[in-house]
This record gives structure tokens, C-alpha cells and sequence, in this order.
């Protein structure tokens, strides 16, 4: 499957995995590192960078906005006071309209790019994707971990 295709997939996967899971489990913090449902709610936060840079490519910036080196964000939702339904509903909804934004520029993702200032590199649109999908899955992977 496309790049774009298992981006779309991101949520299904997300809520197959926690959606049953006990609450509990869901905000447990080992070692003090991000729970479960924390991993959830930054998948959603983080979905504002992902566009606000789709934005650059399509305005042609020369620059990616910078991520603002801290996930700060992240805590202050506090994801554990909040339901897992509702974080992945609003995590769905953000993605699906993501991509059907981008849709219209998948035949030009290979001659949009943009600097990635922080990588100190080049980025066509494709590689940005790419980019987000490795993003998703290290935050999937660790998910999965948890629950062994």
C-alpha cells in the first residue's frame, strides 16, 4: 500500500489496538515515559505540524516550519483525564480531512519541496510523507509494546 494509503490507515490501527483496552492500561506511565492514551493524544497534536508544513509546500516557503523542539503540547492536553473514544475520534477526523487536502497534490509530491531546516536537507512532499508515516509507526510500535 501507497504511503498516503497507510497514512488514511493510521487511526483504524490506532483504535484496533486501544480501543478495548482497559483504563488502566491506557494511562499507565511506565517509567514515567508517556502512557498509551498519551502516545494517542500526541499522534493528534502533532497532526497541526504535519499540516502547517503540507501549508509550506503548498505555498512553496522555502522553509518547513520548524517543530518547536518539545512536546509540550502534548502534556499540557493531559490525554489521561480525557476518553480514549474521543481522542481517537478527533485524531480520525483531523487525519481524514489532512488527506483529503493533500490528495490533489499527490501528482506533484515528487517537484514540491521545501528545506527541512532542523535535517539540514531538502524535502519533496513525498518524502514528507514519508517522513510522518515512519512518525506514526515508531508511536504504533511502541503502543504494541506496552501491550505484550
Amino acid at each position: 500500500m501507497e504511503t498516503v494509503g497507510l497514512l488514511r490507515e493510521t487511526p483504524t490501527i490506532l483504535a484496533d489496538l486501544v480501543k478495548k483496552l482497559d483504563k488502566t492500561l491506557l494511562v499507565a506511565k511506565p517509567e514515567e515515559k508517556w502512557s498509551i492514551q498519551e502516545h494517542a493524544g500526541h499522534l493528534l497534536t502533532i497532526e497541526s505540524l504535519w499540516i502547517a508544513r503540507f501549508d509550506d509546500f503548498v505555498l512553496g516557503k522555502p522553509f518547513l516550519r520548524p517543530w518547536n523542539g518539545t512536546n509540550a503540547d502534548t502534556d499540557a492536553g493531559q490525554f489521561n483525564l480525557q476518553g480514549i473514544s474521543q481522542i481517537l475520534d478527533d485524531f480520525a477526523s483531523i487525519r481524514n480531512a489532512h488527506m483529503n487536502l493533500l490528495e490533489k497534490y499527490l501528482p506533484k509530491q515528487d517537484e514540491m519541496t521545501c528545506h527541512h531546516q532542523g535535517k539540514g536537507i531538502y524535502l519533496t512532499l513525498r518524502a514528507h510523507l514519508e517522513m510522518m508515516l515512519k512518525h506514526d509507526q515508531d508511536h504504533l510500535e511502541i503502543i504494541r509494546k506496552r501491550l505484550v
